[in-house]
């Protein structure tokens, strides 16, 4: 399994386990029997982090995924437009298939789209985003941390029985992390966002 369909899954697993409608989860929530409602702050954060990290994943997968581990200079288009200029080290521990990270990924309107069920975060990036840690797709381990002293973000989320929210943040700080069994982070100084799977 990639990086990037790992994330997803692990992300719809969340987002059944705590009862809120989308990926393909059958049992009603209280949005759905309501009618659409507003994003709470700690639902759009929480589909934010989860759209950044996974997106970042991507941006990995597409472009360094089974490259020769050392240093690399590479200057790429993002998904679905803009570019990103890829820099920075990977490694990998050969008995235990561990692959290491230490990359910065320069984005100038790099645009991605995270979907997953009924959820889907369209992104559109600009700023300089550290992507650090270890992880090995075989075995599901990871330990993954995203920062951003200056992000420039344009959002748009959509989730089954919330109404689309656009976000528009310039300069922004941001922080996420990601284990085998938990997700965090932080946008704009936002109170941290955390859950365990």
């Amino acid at each position: 399994m990639s990086k990037m369909n790992l994330i997803t899954s692990l992300f719809c697993a969340v987002m059944i386990s705590t009862g809120i409608a989308g990926c393909g989860s059958s049992s009603s929530s209280s949005a759905a029997d309501s009618g659409p409602v507003n994003f709470s702050q700690t639902t759009l954060d929480s589909d934010l982090v989860w759209a950044v990290n996974g997106g970042m994943g991507q941006i990995y997968n597409d472009n360094l995924a089974g490259r020769t581990v050392g240093s690399h200079t590479i200057d790429a288009s993002c998904p679905l437009g803009g570019t990103v200029h890829i820099t920075g080290t990977t490694g990998t521990t050969a008995n235990t298939g561990i692959t290491t990270v230490n990359l910065t990924y320069a984005m100038t309107g790099c645009r991605i789209t995270r979907t997953a069920g009924g959820t889907s975060v369209s992104l559109t990036l600009t700023g300089s985003l550290a992507h650090t840690g270890s992880f090995n797709s075989a075995t599901n381990f990871k330990s993954e941390n995203y920062q951003s002293q200056s992000l420039t973000m344009t959002v748009t989320a959509h989730r089954t029985g919330y109404i689309d929210a656009t976000v528009n943040n310039a300069n922004c700080s941001y922080s996420g992390a990601s284990t085998s069994s938990d997700v965090s982070g932080s946008i704009c100084g936002n109170p941290a966002i955390s859950y365990s799977f």
